[in-house]
C-alpha cells in the first residue's frame, strides 16, 4: 500500500511507470481486449492504492488526538529514529492537503460529462459493435480519466511536477511522431462548420463539450495572475493540439496513447493554473 507516512509522494513511480507502459505499448503492438483488460486492472489497482492514500490524509487529521503521537514502535525502535521518522511522516501528511483538491468541483464536473460522454457512446453502439471491442473502449476511458485525474495529485509539487511534465511531454511527442504517418490531409475540412456537423459519431457533441468546458476552466484561471496565466495558456495549448490530432488523425487503437500522454500532461497545467497558496503568520506569546 502506498502511504504518506513512508513517501512525500506515495506512488508517484509507480504512476509514471504505468502511464510509460500505456502510451508505449500501443504504439508498437496491437493490443487486444485481454492486455487492454490487463492494463486497466492495473490502473483500477493503483487508483485503489491512490484513494486509500488521500482517505488515510483525511482520517489523520480528522481524528487527530494527542494519543496519536505516542509511538507505536517504542518497543523495537530507537527513540531518534522513530522521531526523525514521525517528523517527516507528519511533514508529508501536511503535504498529502494539497493532493485532496484533485477532488476539487471543476475535476468533478469534468468527469461529470465524461461519464455522460462513456454512457452515451456505450449506448449508441450496444448493438452494432461486439461486446469485446465495447468493453476494450471502456477500459482505454477509463485509463485516460484515470491518468488525468492522477496528475492532478501530484501536480501540486514543483519537483514531482516537474518531473511528469519532463516525461509526458516526451510521451506526447513520441505518440505525435509515431501517429503522423496516418495523418489524413483530407480531414482538415472538418475543421469547418459544415465540416464539424458532418462527423459521423453521434457522441462527439459531449466530447466536443468536454473539451470546451476544460478550455472555459483555464481561461477562468488565466485571469488570476502571471504564473497562472502561463500555465493556462500552456494547458490552452495542450487542447488545441489535442484537439487537432483528434481529428486529423486516423481512429486507431494508438489513439490511447494520444489522450492518456495528452490528459495527464494536461492535468499538471489543469492544477497549476488555479493553485493558490499563502504564508500564514502565528505570533505566540513567550510566558
Amino acid at each position: 500500500m502506498i502511504s504518506y507516512y513512508k513517501s512525500k509522494h506515495p506512488g508517484l513511480f509507480l504512476y509514471l511507470t504505468l502511464v510509460i507502459i500505456s502510451v508505449i505499448t500501443p504504439l508498437y503492438i496491437e493490443l487486444t481486449t485481454a492486455q487492454t483488460g490487463i492494463l486497466s486492472i492495473l490502473w483500477g489497482g493503483f487508483i485503489f492504492m491512490r484513494t486509500l492514500s488521500l482517505y488515510e490524509i483525511s482520517e489523520h487529521f480528522s481524528h487527530k488526538t494527542s494519543s496519536s503521537i505516542i509511538s507505536k514502535n517504542n518497543h523495537n525502535s530507537a527513540l531518534p529514529y522513530d522521531l526523525t521518522s514521525r517528523m517527516s511522516g507528519q511533514n508529508n501528511f501536511k503535504r498529502g492537503i494539497f493532493a485532496m483538491r484533485s477532488m476539487h468541483i471543476k475535476t468533478l464536473c469534468w468527469f461529470a460529462i465524461g461519464l455522460i460522454y462513456m454512457a452515451y457512446s456505450f449506448y449508441l453502439s450496444r448493438g452494432t459493435m461486439p461486446h469485446s471491442l465495447i468493453l476494450q473502449n471502456l477500459s482505454i476511458l477509463f485509463m485516460i480519466g484515470a491518468g488525468f485525474w492522477a496528475g492532478q495529485t501530484y501536480a501540486y509539487s514543483d519537483h514531482a511536477s516537474k518531473l511528469l511534465i519532463l516525461v509526458f511531454t516526451c510521451l506526447l511527442s513520441i505518440t505525435i511522431f509515431k501517429m503522423s504517418g496516418s495523418l489524413i490531409i483530407e480531414n482538415f475540412e472538418i475543421f469547418t462548420i459544415d465540416g464539424l456537423t458532418s462527423i459521423n459519431n453521434n457522441a462527439m457533441p459531449i466530447l466536443l463539450a468536454l473539451i470546451a468546458y476544460s478550455a472555459a476552466i483555464l481561461c477562468y484561471s488565466a485571469m488570476r495572475d502571471l504564473t497562472s496565466s502561463i500555465n493556462a495558456a500552456l494547458g490552452l495549448t495542450i487542447i488545441l493540439l489535442l484537439t487537432i490530432c483528434g481529428l486529423s488523425l486516423e481512429p486507431s487503437p494508438q489513439t490511447l496513447s494520444l489522450w492518456l500522454s495528452g490528459w495527464s500532461l494536461l492535468s499538471i497545467f489543469w492544477v497549476r493554473s488555479s493553485r493558490h497558496t499563502e504564508k500564514s503568520y502565528a505570533i505566540y506569546q513567550c510566558q
